[in-house]
């Protein structure tokens, strides 16, 4: 009785380590599903793939496209509203040239402007102004400009000297009427030409009176100037300018126009002139009125 009462409590000790065993396998087959849960959890979340469709979604496109027009539109207002034309460089004028002004007072902000060298401006186009649009003018201190009412420098025309702001009361050439223009140079500091001493010498000897052989007219030079007058009553029968063009050759002009030359030597101490037209032949001979 008492080997079986030890016998029993021998097995239900046993039974209860058995059960004690049980129970910490289960527990720790647990631990080990959860972490292994845990782990794939981990693994799942960082394999799985991304938002496709929150990534790949389009922008929102009527908004980028209002904005693109908004843009666009801006940039069109700002080209079509262009800033004011830049006013011409005038500044000046140098002692060589002129400039004139499509307005008074020199004022290009809102006008055209014009610089011109010394040459002929037969017309607008040349000068580079509208025609008939001048309305002020400054001439350069080596310069002056010759302004005129018609194309190729027909008249009325008024020589300028000196810059004037306002053409409105000119006596001649007055707010939009000049249609050509001659600038010319007149340097102020350069002395008079002079002339050749052949050319002194010739004008010496040809400047007095000069009367024909046969005593009917008689011939007076001065200078620049040769008159022609009858010798009975000494009524004056021409006039015209000459150019003396070297020591023996004179250019005289046509009271109706046209020009020629006529070569004049002398003999006799300067006493007999003799006078040879080129164009027509022409040769005469005329004495002094008082001898030398």
């Amino acid at each position: 009785m008492k080997i079986m009462k030890n016998t029993l409590r021998t097995k239900s000790s046993n039974n209860r380590i058995v059960i004690l065993l049980m129970i910490l396998g289960l527990f720790t087959l647990l631990l080990s599903g959860c972490q292994q849960a845990t782990d794939m959890a981990k693994n799942a979340a960082n394999t799985a793939p991304t938002n496709t469709a929150a990534n790949s979604a389009p922008t929102n496109t009527a908004a980028n496209s209002e904005t693109a027009k908004a843009n666009t539109a801006t940039q069109d207002a700002n080209t079509s509203a262009a800033a004011p034309p830049k006013p011409d460089n005038c500044d000046g004028p140098g002692d060589d040239e002129v400039i004139v002004y499509e307005h008074v007072f020199y004022d290009n902000g809102g006008g055209k402007c014009v610089k011109l060298k010394p040459s002929e401006y037969k017309n607008a186009t040349e000068i580079g102004l509208a025609n008939d649009t001048m309305s002020s003018i400054k001439i350069g201190v080596n310069v002056r400009a010759t302004v005129c009412d018609g194309e190729n420098f027909t008249a009325p025309c008024e020589e300028f000297e000196k810059t004037d702001y306002d053409l409105m009361n000119n006596p001649t050439i007055k707010n939009d009427t000049a249609s050509s223009i001659k600038v010319v140079n007149v340097k102020s500091d350069q002395a008079p030409e002079k002339k050749p001493e052949a050319i002194k010498a010739f004008v010496n000897t040809l400047v007095g009176d000069w009367i024909d052989v046969n005593n009917s007219y008689k011939l007076i030079f001065a200078e620049d100037k040769m008159e022609s007058r009858r010798v009975n009553d000494n009524e004056l029968t021409g006039s015209t300018p000459y150019k003396v063009v070297d020591g023996k050759t004179v250019e005289f002009t046509f009271p109706t126009g046209g020009a020629a030359n006529a070569v004049i030597t002398f003999e006799d101490n300067g006493n007999i002139l003799i006078w040879y037209r080129p164009d027509s032949g022409q040769t005469f001979k005329m004495k002094r009125v008082k001898p030398n």
